[in-house]
This record gives structure tokens, sequence and C-alpha cells, in this order.
């Protein structure tokens, strides 16, 4: 098998990156299975490997390769449902807070509201003193004729 220092670099990074999407690793192990294919291939023909071992690893690769793939959709699915998660943690967070300022809120608004029914009953009943005593002061008004 080739030496890790010989694998195409540009292969190397988009395998090793963990930002590498589904489809650019699919094309990565393709392309790194066809450079050992062709590797194989030159040591079948310079007759360091017979047709059976030639063959078994060929098989090995197509395996791997078919492996690699599920594998990573897998992986990449499981990262995309971590990160929709870790969101809808956030997205619950925010709402618990919402929810508290909303009930602070609304315990504000009832607060005000009953102050200020409380100063309009009071304001009603200084009406209704100044009413009466204006009723009165008619009288006197009327009895002094």
């Amino acid at each position: 098998m080739p030496r890790k220092n010989s694998v195409p670099n540009h292969l190397r990074t988009v395998l090793e990156s963990k930002n590498s999407t589904p489809d650019e690793i699919k094309g990565a192990v393709s392309e790194y299975v066809v450079w050992v294919k062709e590797f194989l291939q030159r040591q079948l023909n310079d007759s360091k490997l017979d047709i059976e071992q030639y063959n078994k690893h060929v098989i090995m690769l197509d395996l791997l390769q078919q492996i690699s793939w599920k594998r990573c959709y897998v992986e990449f699915t499981k990262g995309k449902v971590n990160s929709i998660v870790i969101k809808l943690k956030r997205l619950e967070t925010r709402c618990s807070v919402l929810e508290k300022k909303t009930d602070f809120l609304q315990n504000e608004i009832h607060k005000k509201h009953v102050a200020f029914q409380e100063e309009t009953n009071s304001l009603k009943n200084e009406n209704e003193k100044l009413q009466t005593f204006a009723l009165s002061l008619c009288k006197d008004d009327n009895n002094l004729f």
C-alpha cells in the first residue's frame, strides 16, 4: 500500500478537514481510490503483486469506499442534528427568558391598572364631593334670596 506521505495534498486536506461536505469527501475518497488502484496496477505490472493480491486489494478498496461514503453521510447528518438540537435549546432558553419578561410586564401593567383605577375612583369621589358641595352652595344661595 502507498505510504501516507505519498497521498496527494489536496486529498489529505479534504479528508482530514472537519469542514468538508459529504460531497467533497465522497469525491476525495473516489479520487483516492483511483489513485490507490493506479498504484496497485503499477505494482502488478512490476510483478510486486500477483493478480490474486491485486484483486483482493481492489475489492477491499471498493468496500472501504462504500463504507466511507455511508459513514460520511451519517456523521454529516449527526452533525446537522446536533447543530439543530443546540439551536433548539438556545431558542428554548430565549423563550423562557421572554416568558419571564412577559410575566413581569403583565404584572407591572396590572399594578399600573390597579393604581389607575384607584386614582380614578379617588377622583370620582372628589368630584362627587365637589358636586355635593356645589349643590349645597346653590341651595344656600337660593335661601339667601
